[in-house]
């Protein structure tokens, strides 16, 4: 596997997407895996501003009524954008759990600020954490470009895309 030269815990960062839960699911484990004991594994959601589906699909926002206010402040969105990603890193927590526990591995989960881009927030994540390895999942139609805009711009780390639950009928293309 991965050998370190010196002996010193190693930083672990798996970006999580709500969008693709089986490739981040897969992350996680593939980083408890090949970690060594003591190194500390960060599990990293960041939301994006606003559902794009929402702003594309209201035709005549002048008819909201005050029970559809909501849908329009950045507050509600935080707030619900943040529990559903708490609710998911909790969960990813728990599909490793033994491993983490048997291999003394510290585990830490954290959502970022809203991003306009989230690929931009992970890389801006990567370069204040500076961790040796990003693990990530190949997006939710095994066709992301998030692992490959990592792999081109995330400077002094290494990358590892985790495609160990895809099918070659499920990949785009079909090979």
């Amino acid at each position: 596997m991965f050998r370190r030269s010196l002996q010193r815990q190693a930083k672990w960062v798996v970006g999580v997407g709500l969008k693709d839960s089986e490739g981040a699911t897969a992350a996680i484990k593939k980083a408890a895996q090949l970690a060594a004991k003591g190194d500390t594994i960060k599990a990293v959601h960041i939301p994006s501003v606003l559902p794009q589906i929402l702003l594309t699909s209201m035709s005549d926002p002048g008819d909201v009524n005050p029970e559809n206010t909501n849908l329009f402040s950045p507050d509600h969105w935080e707030k619900s954008s943040n529990r559903a990603a708490a609710s998911a890193l909790d969960h990813l927590k728990a599909e490793v759990q033994d491993t983490l526990t048997a291999k003394d591995l510290k585990f830490e989960t954290t959502v970022q600020k809203w991003a306009t881009d989230a690929k931009a927030g992970l890389l801006k994540f990567m370069r204040e954490e500076s961790p040796d390895y990003i693990v990530l999942g190949p997006g939710a139609t095994y066709n992301g470009s998030m692992p490959a805009f990592m792999a081109r711009f995330g400077f002094r780390t290494t990358v590892i895309i985790v495609k160990d639950h895809c099918k070659r009928s499920d990949v785009a293309g079909n090979f």
